[in-house]
């Protein structure tokens, strides 16, 4: 049995992590979410719950941007906070 090892590069894969690329990417998906979340919403809660994109920089070893959708008003928050863990389950 043979080991495999793979190397990369430390700076080069914290630029590609940084990149517009993988940050178009995961706003793109996170866009997709979004849209899922909202129908998901309305039919589970009854109501047309607001939310909005939010950008983040995260920051560890490998910092880059993230997005995540969060609730963008005090009704569609008050409805999740009686059912927590509800958003998560889309992301």
């Amino acid at each position: 049995m043979r080991n495999i090892s793979i190397f990369y590069n430390e700076p080069g894969l914290r630029e590609i992590m940084k990149g517009p690329g993988i940050s178009k990417l995961e706003e793109e998906i996170m866009m997709q979410k979004y849209s899922q979340i909202q129908a998901e919403f309305l039919n589970h809660f009854g109501f047309v719950g607001k939310f909005e994109v939010k950008r983040k920089e995260t920051r560890s070893k490998r910092s880059r941007v993230s997005f995540r959708v969060v609730a963008a008003d005090a009704r569609t928050t008050s409805a999740l906070k009686k059912e927590p863990g509800w958003l998560a389950k889309f992301i």
